[in-house]
């Protein structure tokens, strides 16, 4: 049986899920204009803070790091690090190269490739785990399954799997709210 398929999902929430990755993605583009940016560098440094990180704070990094800031620069006070350095570190390394296949983990890879464009991907992060009651993903085959059932969820909506993924996430967030 498929939880998702019992939320009350409404149409605002669709419709948030279904333009929530291009929203993001051009917020992160008018970033990259102000520093003159490649887009894919700074939607790579965008998924490099993702984990544990809320959408505006990694909106604000994102900003400081195509900007300028390196580790080992003052922190603003204001700016929280929930996990520690390591994805700081890894987002100056793709500022600094270009290269976002330095991107690792299933997580930020699918992140990524929905920043992109590519919508068939589902990522699984930790509000995609709360309908199956779960924190963190044990396996290959659990994280296969989890993706399955939101791309169910979207071929039963008629919708793209990241959108399905994204219209939970939409749902969750406001119900918490």
């Amino acid at each position: 049986m498929n939880p998702l398929l019992e939320l009350a999902l409404t149409s605002e929430d669709w419709e948030n899920g279904r333009t929530w990755y291009t929203y993001a993605g051009d917020r992160i583009d008018s970033v990259c204009k102000r520093y003159g940016v490649d887009g894919t560098v700074g939607r790579g440094v965008f998924a490099a803070l993702s984990p544990g990180m809320r959408v505006e704070p990694n909106l604000d990094w994102t900003s400081l790091i195509l900007g300028g800031w390196n580790m080992g620069d003052d922190k603003p006070a204001d700016y929280p690090v929930p996990y520690g350095w390591k994805p700081f570190t890894l987002a100056c390394d793709i500022r600094d190269t270009g290269d976002v296949t330095l991107l690792t983990g299933i997580k930020r890879t699918a992140f990524l490739a929905n920043l992109l464009g590519d919508f068939s991907r589902v990522t699984v992060d930790t509000w995609a785990l709360k309908p199956f009651g779960r924190k963190t993903v044990s396996s290959p085959t659990m994280h296969r399954g989890i993706s399955d059932a939101y791309t169910e969820l979207g071929e039963a909506t008629g919708h793209a799997p990241a959108h399905a993924q994204a219209a939970v996430w939409c749902h969750l967030r406001r119900e918490i709210w």
